[in-house]
């Protein structure tokens, strides 16, 4: 009888060990979602990051392992960039042909990494689009083109070129 209240005490202790170290892990791990809301031409996807160094996307079943180092520097830019003061400023796209790449984390949602973008953004952008290829997403799915900040201009020639002449038939 004592056999038994011992194994049936050691039993339960090593099972409540096991459930507490299984519930700090995951108290432990943070995750963000990356989504791209696709277009008409274009297929949207979605991506799960987990602080543990493991993702989740459009093209796998399951999670991946990824580069720890990445997901750090992917979870501290998130959070640089969830304190800066980010410009949401209106982004002209094609309606056919924009997509809309985010980040979402602890309730808070980026802005617009195919927009112009600048300061805190810009490493974000850069993680995004590594984590994005690290999981085989086709990079014409993953396209966030950049576009320049506001304020710079191009320059142009001071003189336009005149148009060819047409040969009269």
């Amino acid at each position: 009888m004592r056999t038994i209240l011992a194994v049936a005490i050691l039993t339960l202790s090593i099972s409540g060990a096991l459930c507490s170290f299984a519930g700090s892990r995951t108290q432990h791990e943070d995750r963000a979602s990356i989504v791209n809301s696709g277009s008409t031409n274009a297929r949207g996807y979605g991506i799960e990051v987990s602080s543990a160094g493991r993702a989740r996307g459009p093209n796998r079943r399951g999670w991946t392992n990824i580069d720890r180092r990445l997901v750090r520097r992917f979870f501290n830019d998130l959070s640089t960039a969830r304190s800066s003061a980010a410009s949401r400023a209106p982004c002209m796209k094609s309606a056919s042909f924009g997509t809309r790449t985010t980040v979402i984390w602890h309730r808070w949602t980026s802005p617009d990494l195919g927009c112009s973008i600048a300061g805190a953004m810009v490493p974000l952008k850069t993680d995004v689009g590594a984590i994005s290829s690290a999981l085989g997403v086709p990079s014409a799915e993953r396209h966030v083109p950049h576009v320049p900040q506001a304020g710079i201009t191009i320059k142009t020639p001071l003189t336009p070129t005149p148009p060819e002449p047409t040969p009269y038939p």
